[in-house]
């Protein structure tokens, strides 16, 4: 894979970062905070590997705030490359 094809496939990635962080959000916002971690998905461990994890409001909004700053990281990392 030469520079193009990864800052493409690094430019998709982010799109679909982004596109999932709406829709974590819009969940969040309707408490279904199990689903916003899922679409957040920086930190997915205890729910997606334990059947009967109750995810709490706090911990989803913690996911979420860690995907918007994972996000804007991986901004401006393709702007500079």
């Amino acid at each position: 894979m030469d520079n193009k094809e990864s800052l493409d496939l690094a430019i998709y990635r982010l799109e679909q970062s982004k596109e999932n962080l709406e829709e974590a959000e819009a969940l969040f916002n309707i408490n279904k905070f199990k689903g916003a971690n899922n679409r957040a998905y920086f930190y997915r461990e205890k729910s997606d590997y334990i059947d009967f994890y109750i995810v709490t409001k706090e911990e989803s909004q913690e996911q979420i705030e860690t995907a918007k700053m994972m996000i804007e990281m991986a901004e401006k990392y393709i702007k500079t490359h």
